[in-house]
């Protein structure tokens, strides 16, 4: 392990006192500057802006009173009885609840709490989800715990937490899977990798490259699925799940195609005007594509490095594009880079992993429309470069001033607000996958600015396959 690291780790004891005085004063000094801008920016206090728990708090309520959580009502309803300022300027709109029956089960108890201690209950999990997650990633690439920490607090924290996503509990999955594969633990890794089906277009890549890769786990993998199915029949019935499998999903992924939220292929393709039909099926065969391929990568990454990167690599392939992706689900790529960065067997693995690290490391679009974001961004950038560039430091003042530049002249160009969608008061019976895509359809723009602050994540996705790439090669 240490033959593969060499190199990848900076120094900083071994520079002269005065230049580590400096750099220890500038770091302190841009983390509590970031620290202070970040809470006084819209996203706190964070009860008010957790749309996403809303949805899972409300589709949680909606299978405790025996209703189906995927419908438009009672979601409709219970999303307006906790209004963000978003639901208050459009009182019919709603958001569907996403994830599969199996996941009711810990939702349905939150949902008995007020929405306060939910809101509560779910942040302090998160973090404890985030904090595992870092530890877990840290020990089983045997990384200094500040590595995995700048490159994930703010891709995966800061893209989960304000808005009350689950990104920090996959990753905690994912990360634990990955340790159990070092550690020799396989029928442990089973069981963690069942867990990462939490996100089912992430989990199914991780799961399927397990059982192709690690016989002691397939039995496991049996298992857990097994148990999955029957949570998913206890907490819901099996009609709302082969609803939700043949219905729901496809038409969630079809309102979804023109949303700016959207990181997949579909959503490039459509933008520059390929139909929508054609944008669904060409995404679709990518994810398949990929699918086929995290199973020799991963094979292959495991090679040079631990073993984590059979659950590892098969994430980072299955966030990369696609049909429906958001930039919490990129972040999950991250484990990955740092893999490769770190145990990189020649120079354009360690360029092209190196690269993916620090230009996953910062959900761009966020600190781009929100300036009190940038300070802390540019400290994660210049963690990464200096572990990227094992301390070259020229290079991370470079990487530092770039992205300022980047990001202040987005900040200030910033293309106008979405408009708030305003849709009629749709029947119950309304599958909310109509409701979705109409009211998607009011928000859609042909804006150049919503693709390209997503560049940047997109070349770091390409950047960690790029580097797998040069492992199979290799």
């Amino acid at each position: 392990m240490e033959r593969g690291r060499q190199g990848r780790l900076p120094a900083v004891h071994q520079r002269p006192l005065i230049v580590r005085a400096l750099l220890i004063g500038a770091l302190a000094l841009g983390l509590v500057a970031g620290a202070r801008d970040l809470s006084r920016s819209w996203f706190f206090p964070l009860d008010r802006s957790q749309l996403d728990l809303r949805v899972l708090y409300c589709g949680g309520r909606a299978a405790n009173a025996g209703a189906d959580p995927y419908a438009l009502e009672p979601i409709r309803t219970c999303e307006h009885e906790f209004p963000t300022r978003l639901m208050v300027a459009s009182p019919n709109l709603a958001f569907p609840f996403t994830l599969p029956g199996y996941d009711l089960g810990p939702i349905e108890l939150l949902a008995r709490l007020p929405i306060g201690a939910a809101s509560a209950v779910f942040t302090v999990l998160s973090l404890l989800a985030l904090a595992g997650a870092i530890a877990l990633v840290a020990r089983t690439l045997d990384l200094a715990w500040w590595i995995p920490a700048a490159a994930l607090t703010l891709s995966v924290g800061f893209t989960s937490l304000p808005l009350g996503q689950s990104g920090a509990f996959e990753l905690l999955a994912l990360a634990a899977t990955g340790w159990a594969l070092t550690t020799g633990r396989d029928r442990w890794a089973a069981a963690f990798g069942v867990l990462t089906l939490l996100e089912p277009h992430v989990g199914a890549f991780v799961v399927i490259t397990l059982a192709a890769l690690v016989p002691r786990a397939r039995a496991g993998l049996a298992i857990g699925c097994a148990v999955l199915l029957a949570l998913a029949l206890t907490w819901s019935t099996l009609g709302a799940q082969i609803d939700y499998l043949t219905v729901f999903l496809p038409g969630q992924a079809s309102s979804e195609v023109h949303s700016s939220q959207q990181y997949g292929l579909t959503y490039l393709l459509a933008t520059f005007g390929v139909p929508d039909g054609a944008a669904l099926v060409l995404g679709t065969v990518w994810t398949l594509a990929m699918l086929v391929v995290a199973v020799p990568l991963a094979r292959a990454t495991a090679t040079i490095g631990p073993r984590a990167a059979i659950a590892f690599v098969p994430a980072a392939c299955a966030v990369t594009l696609g049909t429906y992706m958001h930039a919490t689900q990129e972040a999950l790529a991250v484990p990955a880079a740092l893999l490769l960065a770190a145990f990189a067997p020649n120079r354009l693995c360690a360029v092209l992993a190196g690269a993916a690290a620090v230009l996953l490391a910062v959900p761009w679009s966020f600190p781009a429309g929100t300036k009190q974001l940038l300070v802390i961004c540019l400290v994660c950038i210049a963690l990464m470069s200096w572990f990227a560039t094992s301390g070259r430091l020229p290079i991370v003042i470079a990487a530092v001033a770039a992205s300022w530049l980047g990001l202040f002249w987005a900040e200030n160009h910033l293309p106008p607000a979405l408009r708030i969608p305003v849709v009629p008061r749709w029947p119950a019976s309304t599958p909310i996958t109509v409701e979705s895509r109409a009211a998607i359809a009011q928000t859609a723009r042909s804006e150049p600015y919503d693709v390209a602050i997503k560049i940047p994540t997109w070349c770091g996705l390409l950047a960690v396959l790029g580097a797998g790439a040069s492992v199979v090669k290799r």
